[in-house]
């Protein structure tokens, strides 16, 4: 099983918006955001996102940019006209965010709207591993079908919500990084088609199954038993 601490006090590394603002970002806003790095605890990045910054991973040079991804501190998952509220979606999910808030747009033509942040233990320092993690997360509390996969992208920011109205969850709780990979089936994903995975009998790829070397099956055995370890 995968396991969590339950962690008042950590502090990580998150990138955080120059500027806070009273509405949901525009185009033109987006064109001239910027970030800086700050360490923060959890109370600490609630009070960010209430007062209206966007929050994104660490990049190089704090330019938000794919090829200048450092590291992530956490899984981002943006749950977009969910027909659950917040609350009720959060009440019948076994794997708690450390954080939830809803955003601008929530309850809007009848459909709510949040989101969930997983903090993790250690540094997540590969597009790879992130999306490993991103995608597991999402099929463990059943939002492998969710609308908008954005968050799996680590360049993909997170607005705020300083709304009043604004609703937010806390857990406590931080993941642990190695035994979440480790208990996880490892998978490929692709953002323009379904799920493929590896299993130890074949390989499948856009709902067809080829056969699978020997030499191959080994690896794969490998990467199952030991995901961080063969990384």
């Amino acid at each position: 099983m995968t396991e969590n601490y339950l962690y008042e006090d950590f502090r990580f590394n998150i990138s955080i918006s120059d500027r806070c603002y009273d509405h949901k970002p525009t185009s033109e806003d987006y064109k001239v955001m910027s970030f800086h790095v700050e360490n923060l605890s959890m109370d600490e990045l609630i009070d960010k996102i209430k007062s209206g910054h966007s929050i994104c991973h660490v990049f190089k040079d704090n330019r938000r940019i794919m090829k200048n991804f450092m590291y992530a501190s956490a899984v981002f998952i943006d749950v977009d006209d969910s027909p659950q509220s917040m609350e009720t979606f959060l009440e019948g999910c076994e794997l708690k965010p450390s954080i939830a808030y809803t955003t601008f747009s929530d309850g809007r033509n009848g459909t709510y709207r949040f989101r969930l942040i997983y903090l993790f233990d250690k540094q997540i320092t590969s597009t790879d591993e992130y999306k490993c993690l991103y995608y597991c997360i999402t099929n463990m509390i059943n939002l492998e079908r969710t609308k908008d996969n954005c968050g799996s992208v680590t360049a993909q920011l997170m607005n705020g919500n300083s709304n009043s109205n604004v609703r937010v969850f806390r857990s406590n709780y931080v993941w642990d990084k190695l035994s979440f990979l480790q208990n996880c089936h490892l998978e490929l994903y692709t953002p323009t088609t379904p799920p493929q995975y590896i299993s130890n009998r074949q390989f499948c790829k856009n709902g067809t199954a080829t056969t699978t070397a020997p030499e191959d099956l080994v690896i794969i055995e490998d990467m199952n038993d030991n995901v961080d370890g063969f990384i």
